[in-house]
């Protein structure tokens, strides 16, 4: 009998410590997942640094509200060289309390001759964002993406070379999902790099960058019929990237019969509170609201 008693108190630890560990294990991943989960001000869930590849830095933030009508993509700007999603232009978190799920990317920072690997870093980061939809609870029927300086030049590249196989690329792999967009906010991006080249003299001052990768890594050589509505803000007096990056987009576009909405800011430079103002927030909701109805 005493036999007996022993084995049964021998069970009853083992059965203790092995709860024990299996609480532990749940309390810790418990705490693991409220480090890198939050809220936000505006109400919504925020998930911090995922990881859409391999590589460590090629990471995402996603701010979502409930029941999100769509999903804006905001692309940092720094000269492609520098820059954080951390530090970007917060503009697109004014949306989410109007339902709009927020994603903001980080990519590889390289110059441009390292083109295409940015784009196709951002690339598979919206293929990522398409095909973890279900898993983190927000919409991708219509996906809206912006940038500013560097930053929309990568989003215009993205939004005007839809299924160019050479820009594509396998990072993050979901190669059965598409890097298409639905629309694009541009905040005084570079759309020709042959002009930006000429324009801006200390750009490729060493000449090292091709003719052949300038148009490459330009986003109006790939214009088409069917590209994505674009939104433009460029302030008249800016003398880092020429305001006639802008309207060259803009009479490009109304050249195609695509739908493109200039607005030149009287007396802006290069990025600034002028591009947060309450006047350019409306005129994006109303942009949002007319192009999301539309796609």
């Amino acid at each position: 009998m005493r036999i007996y008693t022993n084995i049964s108190t021998q069970i009853t630890i083992l059965v203790v410590i092995f709860v024990g560990i299996v609480g532990y294990i749940m309390i810790e991943k418990e705490i693991d997942d409220k480090r890198m989960v939050g809220m936000c001000k505006e109400s919504a869930i925020v998930i911090k640094d995922i990881r859409y590849a391999d590589k460590k830095s090629l990471t995402l933030d996603l701010y979502i509200p409930d029941e999100p009508s769509a999903l804006l993509v905001w692309i940092h700007g720094g000269g492609w060289t520098n820059g954080d999603k951390k530090d970007a232009n917060q503009i697109f978190k004014k949306f989410i309390k109007s339902g709009y799920a927020v994603a903001y990317i980080n990519y590889s920072l390289t110059n441009i001759d390292s083109h295409p690997r940015q784009i196709q870093e951002i690339k598979g980061a919206i293929r990522w964002l398409r095909a973890n939809a279900d898993n983190y609870g927000y919409n991708t029927s219509s996906i809206i993406v912006g940038g500013g300086s560097s930053g929309a030049h990568l989003a215009l590249l993205l939004g005007l070379s839809g299924d160019v196989a050479e820009l594509e690329g396998t990072v993050g792999g979901n190669l059965e999902y598409s890097s298409k967009v639905d629309a694009i906010v541009d905040f005084y991006g570079i759309s020709d790099l042959s002009l930006f080249d000429i324009e801006s003299p200390s750009f490729n001052r060493l000449g090292n960058i091709s003719s052949r990768l300038l148009e490459s890594a330009s986003p109006v050589y790939y214009l088409t019929s069917d590209d994505p509505p674009v939104i433009i803000f460029h302030g008249d007096k800016d003398v880092t990237v020429s305001i006639s990056q802008s309207s060259h987009l803009n009479y490009l576009y109304n050249k195609m019969g695509l739908r493109s909405y200039f607005y030149p800011i009287e007396g802006a430079t290069h990025g600034g509170d002028e591009f947060g103002s309450e006047k350019i927030i409306n005129l994006i909701k109303e942009f949002l609201l007319e192009e999301i109805k539309n796609a």
